[in-house]
């Protein structure tokens, strides 16, 4: 019962009945699960949300109350997530990981909200944009992918490259604009 709170540093609290980190993310997970199902949300939106609980739970451990949660822990989960991912992932795991707790308040599953303290916010848009590699080949590159490609992957580089189209604009493209009879 008190290995999670060693583990995450806090002192041991006797067994208290409240919600721990764990039902707060399955709670929050059953509740996108019924959104997917009714065609609300991408079943890809629901993965993302089921990794973020997971590695949520897995690092503030299973058992913790989320009463007792305090501002240091989330200092060192963002500490987590920042070494194993770019600012952007970093930006989406905070968000989604506040989306939980926030969803555990307004669900009425606890009274007071969470206190992610002062350091558990989003990386700027600025730092992002300027972490951003610019998404530029050069004629070789270029020229190596369509070596590499088969006829279709040819085509679509080949519409990239020249038309500046990209991949909603290519799976956008009517069988009417394409003349493939004269090439």
């Amino acid at each position: 019962d008190q290995r999670d709170d060693l583990h995450a540093g806090r002192l041991p609290t006797a067994r208290r009945q409240g919600l721990t980190v764990q039902d707060a993310c399955n709670h929050f997970l059953h509740a996108k699960k019924a959104r997917v199902d009714s065609g609300e949300l991408a079943e890809s939106s629901w993965r993302d949300y089921r990794g973020t609980a997971k590695r949520v739970a897995n690092f503030l451990g299973r058992n913790p109350l989320v009463e007792d949660l305090r501002g240091d822990d989330f200092d060192r989960l963002r500490e987590r997530f920042r070494r194993t991912m770019g600012l952007l992932g970093l930006r989406n795991q905070i968000t989604q990981t506040r989306m939980i707790f926030n969803y555990a308040l307004k669900a009425g599953l606890i009274e007071k909200p969470v206190k992610f303290g002062a350091n558990f916010s989003r990386p700027s848009a600025k730092s992002i944009r300027k972490q951003r590699k610019p998404g530029m080949f050069e004629a070789d590159e270029i020229r190596l992918m369509l070596d590499q490609a088969g006829p279709v992957l040819t085509a679509m580089i080949l519409l990239g490259v020249n038309c500046g189209f990209g991949p909603a604009d290519i799976g956008r493209l009517p069988m009417s604009a394409v003349d493939l009879r004269n090439g």
